[in-house]
């Protein structure tokens, strides 16, 4: 059966999963600094990923590379045009795209797939919340350091 036979199910399973994401990765928010996506209630999205945008203190790539060695694959989400290498030659910004590019920075998408399984989805969890934290200057530190 191809995925256009069972595309109803398969919306429905990654539907699931990306809830599941979305209620673990609450208490993050408040707790590590990590925004959520967030989705009007006149919108509805199919769950084709998850995504969290990470706080400015935080090191994409090392948080990536940290994970990574956790056995976690995550990704960036985009360049923005602008700053791909068509969009440098032959591209031109009339004005500061500050938002776009700190975003850009901060996206990461988090492993989505149909058949990922609720634990899998919690170890992806507390890997975060535990290597956003080891990678956060300690508050004593940085009060000394100032």
């Amino acid at each position: 059966m191809g995925q256009l036979e069972t595309a109803k199910n398969i919306v429905e399973m990654r539907l699931a999963t990306w809830q599941r994401y979305h209620d673990e990765l609450e208490p993050l928010q408040s707790r590590d600094g990590i925004t959520c996506p967030f989705i009007p209630e006149e919108y509805e999205t199919n769950g084709h990923m998850y995504y969290v945008i990470l706080p400015g203190d935080i090191d994409r790539q090392a948080l990536i590379q940290l994970l990574l060695r956790r056995g976690i694959q995550t990704v960036f989400h985009y360049v923005p045009l602008h700053d791909s290498v068509a969009g440098l030659k032959f591209g031109h910004c009339a004005r500061n795209l500050n938002i776009t590019e700190s975003m850009s920075r901060r996206i990461l998408r988090l492993p989505l797939w149909v058949g990922i399984t609720e634990q899998q989805q919690s170890i992806v969890v507390n890997a975060l919340s535990e290597t956003i934290s080891t990678l956060r200057p300690h508050p004593q530190l940085k009060a000394l350091a100032q």
